[in-house]
């Protein structure tokens, strides 16, 4: 009777020198989210301090399926950074959820600044903005959409313009009244605050240890495949070296 594949692979104790350690899956994703600093408090002050005119960057990160987005102004100087709890945390979502609680928060500001300005390093979220039916998250697009109706509904200004990421585009001109350093720096700052807020919720997080095994998990089946291979090619060369010669005719 041949010996089954998983006796080979588990319990065969001629190839116990060379099984590897195969430790049982686990399977478990779970994710602990939010924080509960106030946008609207930093907003009203900002607009308090600069009545006329806001400038503002969003940002959205996501690592390991943790995502988070960041709200910055330099004049006057605030950060706020922040996440959901839905399932999907995609960098995408993350930056269109920026400009939904941006603009859903603005609008309902006691007073408002005669201009907004935002810029928004991903024009994928700003041609959702423009478009929320072609939108791959229609619903949260047209949440933003909707909330940028209401400001201009009382005669804001809303100016939302792209800005390249990472040093891209060294020859990109800002929209006139902006220095393309400042732009740039004030989109680096979004960016270091989403990417740090999400490495903070990213600590001890579920996922995060879930995408680890799962790395450990892919190199585990691949040393499997291998081992498995190797047993039967043992096992063909020793049923080989043990069969009884052919009588001679």
């Amino acid at each position: 009777m041949w010996p089954s594949r998983a006796h080979l692979l588990w319990t065969c104790p001629a190839l116990q020198e060379v099984r590897p350690v195969m430790p049982a899956p686990i399977d478990r994703v779970e994710v602990v989210m939010r924080s509960g600093r106030s946008l609207s408090s930093m907003l009203q002050q900002a607009i308090a301090e600069s009545p006329d005119a806001i400038t503002l960057a969003t940002d959205g990160s996501s690592r390991f399926d943790i995502g988070s987005y960041a709200i910055v102004s330099e004049k006057p100087p605030f950060c706020y950074a922040d996440a959901d709890e839905q399932e999907d945390q995609s960098p995408f979502r993350m930056e269109l959820l920026a400009l939904v609680m941006l603009f859903e928060t603005l609008v309902k500001c006691d007073t408002l600044p005669r201009l907004a300005t935002v810029f928004v390093d991903c024009e994928s979220a700003l041609k959702a903005l423009a478009a929320p039916g072609r939108c791959g998250i229609p619903l949260l697009a047209q949440r933003a959409s909707d909330a940028i109706k209401g400001i201009r509904q009382q005669n804001i200004c809303v100016s939302m313009h792209w800005v390249p990421s990472h040093g891209k585009r060294p020859g990109w001109c800002a929209p006139a009244g902006y220095a393309a350093d400042e732009c740039r720096r004030l989109n680096d700052k979004a960016d270091d605050a989403a990417r740090r807020h999400c490495e903070q919720r990213c600590r001890g997080a579920d996922r995060q240890v879930w995408a680890g095994q799962l790395v450990a998990a892919k190199a585990r089946e691949v040393q499997v495949v291998r081992f498995s291979s190797l047993a039967g090619t043992r096992l063909e060369m020793h049923l080989q070296c043990t069969a009884p010669a052919n009588d001679a005719e």
